[in-house]
Formats: structure tokens, sequence, C-alpha cells
């Protein structure tokens, strides 16, 4: 990769993975907070996505009367989250097309290297995902009653 592009994308590529870190905490404190301890010690072994539905059940029901805002929110998150593998286990791709008139265009971006897929991740794409999982994470900590934070102090 040339060191330009590597410029380019490291800082990128270093928030999303930062934010997403952040999401995993939180989610995993929802689920802490939802649980017992002895619970807690089995469903944090749960797979990512399983964690995220927990955390998703939590929160809808201590915030019944914004169920629907909620369940959008995690809607959207889910989307980011399937991206997240494209962007930890592959490396980058040159995406080469013609348009109309002849013109030959190049586009720099990551892909499943696994399969093949519609998949197609740019710079903004990956900088629109980051800024959606920052306004999530707020979001999940508006919805944490403060009572349940109070009650369940580690």
């Amino acid at each position: 990769m040339p060191a330009e592009l590597r410029a380019e994308w490291a800082p990128i590529v270093g928030n999303f993975i930062i934010e997403f870190g952040e999401l995993e905490s939180a989610i995993s404190e929802v689920v802490r907070l939802s649980s017992t301890p002895s619970q807690f010690e089995i469903l944090y072994t749960l797979n990512f996505v399983k964690r995220l539905d927990l955390a998703e059940a939590a929160l809808v029901e201590w915030n019944n009367h914004s169920k629907e805002l909620i369940k959008e929110a995690f809607k959207k998150i889910r989307d980011v989250v399937a991206k997240r593998n494209i962007i930890a286990h592959n490396g980058f791709s040159i995406n080469i097309y013609e348009l109309e008139g002849g013109e030959t265009r190049y586009e720099f971006g990551m892909t499943p290297s696994y399969k093949q897929s519609s998949i197609w991740l740019t710079k903004e794409h990956l900088e629109r995902d980051t800024a959606l999982l920052v306004e999530f994470i707020k979001s999940i900590i508006e919805w944490i009653p403060k009572d349940c934070v109070a009650n369940k102090v580690r």
C-alpha cells in the first residue's frame, strides 16, 4: 500500500475501531446492568451479536416509551456491525471501472476477500459509520436509567 494512502486511511480505520470498542463496552455494560453477576459471567461469553440483542431487549424494557426509536437505532447499528469484520480482517482493494465516455476510474477501498460481495467500503463510508457509532453510544448512555446504575455499582 502506498504511504500516502496509508496516511489517509490509518486515522479513519483507527477511529472506527476505537469507536467500535467503545460500542462493545457500552453493550457489555447494559448486559451487566440487566443481569445478576453470575448471569453476566455466562452472558459475557456470548458473541457480540447476541449481546447486542440482549442489550436491545434491556433498553426497550427500561424505556418502553422509546421502543421504536431504540429498535430503529439498533437496526442501523447492526448494519455497521456487519462491516466491522470486513474492516478488521481484510486488506485493501482497487476497484477499477469505466465511466460513460470511456474514462477509467480507480477507487481504493475494502471488501471481503473471502467471497463475492457487493459491499465496498470507502473512507467516506467509514467516516459516516464512525459518526453513527459515536451517536449510538451517546444514546445508549442516555437510555440507561440512572437508578439502574446506582443500584449496580461494581
